[in-house]
């Protein structure tokens, strides 16, 4: 399964690395895709849970202080390691410069003798000149090595006393953290607790709003109902059209003379 994941990964690489030769501009806008979802996620991250990560982030360092000591404790004792070093090495090297002055003295008393007394021994002049050439690069040499340990010895110093510092200060550094992230969550609780009020007001604002309209609705309803009724009252209780009866000629003509009584319709006058 590893294998398999190895595989794909290297798989994503290349492709990716290839996308890039063949079209740049492709792989810089994948990756600004990349950035844009990044911050995506980031964003949509809720301060609550931000705030838990940075509790448990200020836990963990307070456990890794130990592991501060251990640091320390290190460069505590390399520093005095190097610090003897130094101090042994510039002993030597003033022992080693006082030989070398030694012999120079001895070749420049008698700049015409053959031969040089050289720790109580007689040695040719050109061999003693060979060794103090040699002496002389050997002291340069320690000289330099000896001016690098002290620079290394100054720079171990700042850095150690940086770091005893940062030792001193690191509990008071995590309770100010402490004491801005409990600020930073009250202030999101007090955010919160606000929001959350402003919100079930303008509910039930809404709500309310809502049922006066239906209730106004409901009552242009009620209105509409109430008029058809009182327009079927009215113009559905007039008097049916009664049967056609038949009748007389007779009856006919006495209506149409206006004989009949009773008849409220209008007379026509008698033709002569």
């Amino acid at each position: 399964m590893l294998k398999k994941v190895v595989i794909a990964g290297l798989a994503v690489a290349v492709g990716v690395a290839v996308l890039g030769w063949v079209s740049p501009k492709m792989c810089s806008l994948m990756n600004y895709y990349g950035h844009q979802a990044q911050e995506s996620i980031e964003s949509s991250i809720p301060p609550e849970t931000e705030i838990g990560r940075l509790k448990n982030e200020l836990n963990e360092l307070k456990m890794e202080k130990p592991r501060y000591f251990d640091k320390v404790a290190v460069e505590q004792v390399g520093f005095e390691k190097l610090e003897k070093e130094i101090d042994a090495d510039a002993v030597a090297l003033k022992t080693f410069e006082g030989d070398v002055d030694a012999l120079a003295s001895q070749l420049e008393k008698n700049r015409t003798a053959t031969k040089v007394s050289l720790n109580g021994r007689n040695v040719a002049r050109e061999d003693a000149v060979s060794r103090l050439n040699s002496a002389v690069e050997l002291r340069n040499a320690k000289r330099a090595e000896l001016s690098q340990k002290e620079e290394l010895l100054e720079q171990n110093r700042n850095i150690l006393e940086e770091d005893y510092k940062q030792l001193a200060n690191y509990d008071s550094t995590i309770t100010g953290l402490e004491t801005r992230l409990a600020a930073a969550a009250l202030k999101v609780k007090t955010a919160r607790a606000a929001a959350s009020k402003s919100t079930v007001l303008q509910t039930d604002s809404d709500r309310l709003s809502r049922t006066s309209a239906d209730i106004e609705k409901l009552v242009e309803s009620a209105d509409v109902l109430q008029h058809k009724a009182d327009l079927a009252r009215k113009y559905n209780s007039a008097s049916p059209i009664r049967p056609t009866e038949k009748v007389s000629e007779e009856d006919v003509l006495k209506r149409a003379r206006g004989n009949v009584q009773g008849d409220d319709r209008p007379v026509l006058a008698e033709q002569p």
